[in-house]
């Protein structure tokens, strides 16, 4: 396993957003400035959820096999 993989798999949920709104809005500042941030984070809006972590985890853990069952 890579040193990227690695690192990516100890952020929390929350930390992994933060990173992809950054990146996004500092490519969004380099290619148009005219263009309104806020407006397109709001379009494709934020992860929102009640589970913790690992039930989310688990969730896709189940729905993976579940599809590989059906096949």
């Amino acid at each position: 396993m890579n040193k990227p993989t690695r690192i990516l798999e100890n952020l929390t949920m929350k930390q992994l957003e933060l990173i992809i709104e950054r990146i996004v809005q500092k490519n969004l500042n380099k290619d148009n400035n005219n263009y309104d941030n806020e407006k397109l984070l709001n379009t494709f809006g934020k992860w929102e959820d009640t589970k913790i972590e690992e039930e989310i985890i688990e969730e896709i853990y189940r729905s993976r096999n579940n599809n590989l069952e059906s096949i």
